[in-house]
């Protein structure tokens, strides 16, 4: 199935394989951000564009033997991204801001901070970005959209049966290989 969503100026494009997960309750994909309205965004910046799971298992009664996850977010940054440096800036800001959201729903919370570890040079959908790694969360990619807005994209496949994985990875591959981030005509 593929997706049209109006972010701004700029449309993203993306596809994503039949079925969903009975396990998780996926919200819909919207058909437009509001880039310039302030209530589009959580208390940290994002809003979701495209959050799915898809389980692998020998039929509907069995365990499953792991999932894939796609998501997608459009991430606001108060700070210009005036380059790949100041988008690393952003992912930093963006990570503390979500450890310090968890401390104010839980107090008693004592888990770790969760600062990106590596930044790798990447290209998604023909822009160059990072690929993020960090301690606790799953690693991503993050693409800048326009001066203030990036993409957050995330594709993680937890499938264990050899064969499975291969196709699990096929999928993912696929989802990444069809994004496109083009001018609204």
């Amino acid at each position: 199935m593929t997706y049209r969503v109006d972010l701004g100026d700029q449309v993203l494009q993306f596809a994503i394989p039949p079925g969903i997960s009975e396990d998780f309750l996926d919200p819909p994909v919207p058909q437009r951000i509001d880039l310039q309205n302030p209530n589009a965004f959580d208390e940290v910046g994002s809003a979701g564009i495209l959050s799915r799971h898809w389980d692998y298992r020998k039929n509907g009664f069995a365990p499953h033997e792991g999932t894939l996850t796609a998501a997608i977010a459009v991430n606001f940054s108060e700070k210009p991204l005036d380059d790949l440096s100041a988008l690393q800036g952003a992912l930093r800001r963006q990570a503390d801001l979500i450890y310090k959201q968890a401390v104010v729903r839980d107090p008693k919370y004592n888990g770790p901070p969760i600062p990106p570890l590596r930044f790798d040079p990447i290209k998604v959908a023909g822009r160059d970005g990072w690929y993020v790694s960090y301690r606790v969360l799953p690693s991503g990619y993050v693409v800048p959209l326009d001066k203030h807005h990036y993409l957050g994209i995330g594709v993680y496949n937890s499938v264990t049966r050899p064969d499975w994985r291969e196709d699990a990875q096929a999928a993912a591959n696929a989802i990444l290989n069809s994004i496109h981030i083009g001018p609204k005509s």
